[in-house]
């Protein structure tokens, strides 16, 4: 087995070096300086381990852990995760995530030896085996393969245990078959009241079958009870202000943006821009867009949607200032011309408006949109 040590410190690095060679079960042991560096070498290479600390520069412990479960290949990566402080929310975070053990520093050899036996003896348990393969036939997409795992687990284990109702849940969810469904959410639910899949789980299944507020609580307990998800932050502050619950949509997505760490800060800020401009709050997306070009100037969409919100509060000026930029480093992207000339024609200035358009044909003659409003100014006269 080949192993990743991902720690920004070289002396803690070194100690867990140490006690995994005494182990002496593993073929390789690596390491990886931070984040960003891990992310890198698990794309590259094949690791059976992952140890990593939660707070490094560039990419944490807790983003590079997010990533890798978002990749398919990388998914069911075991990470034992390391830290200098034992934190519920925390510890409910990472374990939401799917992190087989959490560490606090500092540890004896022992404890790091006992951690990580305990770990692969339950990747070996039948059961494990079993409920890691119809995860996979989920993912793929064959529901009804994987509901009929389930039920041979429901016949063999006395009864189901949470996580079980949980999937299967999700795989009846997929098929249609929405009442079954939710009563397997609710016995999972009854259950345990902090098993964070099932709380999102049911969320999404009263979203589909229209009731938003029922979502909402469910999320809002798993924010209770996991505060440091900022993706679920985004979504249930959409939903408040999607019903018309503004005050309590912008304390949630001001809280997402706060605690957003260093390496997720342009994503969460740009999430929550859209959140306001799919509200029509265009004063909120404005501010936010202008945050996000301090940190990545070069990203040309942000002028482009900038520009929108400025121009949908009557800032046509501003809005223009900034299309003007946009178009100095960026003078061949065909949206920045349309966005100017739907701005132009906004105000009248038709031939203008008809000049900067024909450029957003010109240079993307698939433009459709473009050549709508063009032949607008055009029949306008």
């Amino acid at each position: 087995m080949r192993v990743l040590v991902v720690e920004d410190h070289p002396s803690m690095r070194s100690i867990l070096k140490k006690m995994l060679y005494r182990m002496q079960c593993f073929e390789a042991i690596e390491e990886a300086v931070d984040g960003e560096e891990g992310w890198h070498r698990l794309r590259t290479e094949i690791f059976h381990l992952v140890i990593a600390d939660i707070n490094m520069p560039r990419l944490n412990g807790i983003e590079l852990l997010k990533r890798c479960r978002g990749e398919s290949d990388l998914r069911n990566v075991p990470f034992l995760i390391v830290s200098g402080e034992s934190l519920q929310e925390v510890i409910a975070f990472v374990g939401e995530w799917g992190v087989y053990d959490y560490v606090v520093k500092p540890f004896s050899y022992s404890i790091l030896k006992s951690r990580i036996e305990a770990m692969f003896e339950r990747l070996r348990n039948p059961e494990e085996l079993l409920y890691r393969e119809v995860e996979r036939l989920k993912e793929m997409g064959y529901h009804r393969e994987a509901l009929q795992r389930v039920e041979e687990a429901e016949a063999s284990l006395k009864a189901l245990k949470v996580k079980w109702l949980t999937i299967k849940g999700e795989c009846l969810m997929a098929l249609g078959s929405m009442e079954s469904a939710e009563e397997c959410l609710n016995r999972a639910l009854e259950l345990s009241d902090v098993y964070l899949p099932a709380h999102k789980t049911c969320a999404e299944l009263h979203l589909k079958r229209g009731n938003t507020d029922r979502a909402i609580e469910l999320l809002t307990r798993a924010d209770e009870i996991s505060p440091l998800d900022t993706d679920r932050k985004v979504k249930l502050g959409k939903l408040f202000l999607g019903q018309g619950r503004d005050d309590e949509g912008r304390v949630v997505l001001e809280k997402a943006v706060r605690q957003s760490s260093q390496g997720e800060r342009a994503g969460i800020l740009r999430k929550v821009a859209e959140a306001f401009m799919e509200a029509n709050h265009y004063a909120e997306a404005e501010e936010l867009f202008v945050k996000l070009l301090k940190l990545s100037p070069e990203e040309v969409e942000t002028y482009n949607r900038l520009g929108i919100a400025l121009r949908r509060q009557g800032k046509y000026d501003e809005a223009e200032a900034y299309y003007r930029m946009a178009l100095e480093s960026h003078p061949h992207n065909p949206v920045i011309h349309y966005n100017l000339g739907v701005l132009q024609f906004s105000r009248q200035e038709k031939e203008n408006a008809r000049n900067s358009l024909l450029e957003a044909v010109r240079l993307d003659p698939g433009f459709t949109r473009a050549r709508e409003v063009l032949r607008q100014v055009e029949a306008s006269g």
